[in-house]
């Protein structure tokens, strides 16, 4: 028996410095919010919404926003620190939209080099 193979998309590994982001799908098949970020240290960042991300490319804009420290995000209290939230949910919302242009390049960039 050979093992099933993942129809979603392969983990986007983002890197500034000693910080990484890691952009991945949930894996259910039918998931309408499947994309979330997880830092380096095990924190999970969901879209301004509280829910994941619809697209891989809002994700990964968020991602390098948040990566390049152009977006503030803040950690939830002690109890909830898995978690991370948005300063300004409209804001960020329109940030990343305005941001997808330079996301549609980095991955372009990023799957060349594989």
């Amino acid at each position: 028996m050979s093992a099933a193979r993942s129809n979603f998309p392969a983990n986007i590994v983002i890197r500034r410095g000693r910080s990484s982001y890691v952009v991945n799908h949930c894996g259910h098949p039918t998931a309408l919010w499947p994309y979330s970020i997880i830092r380096h240290d095990g924190q999970l960042i969901v879209a301004p919404c509280g829910l994941g991300f619809q697209t891989q490319l809002k994700a990964v804009a968020a991602a390098l926003l948040i990566s390049s420290k152009r977006m503030p995000i803040y950690a939830f209290p002690e109890n909830q620190r898995h978690c991370a939230g948005w300063q300004d949910v409209a804001r960020s919302n329109a940030w990343i939209e305005h941001h997808l242009d330079e996301a549609r390049a980095w991955l372009v960039q990023h799957r060349k080099h594989k």
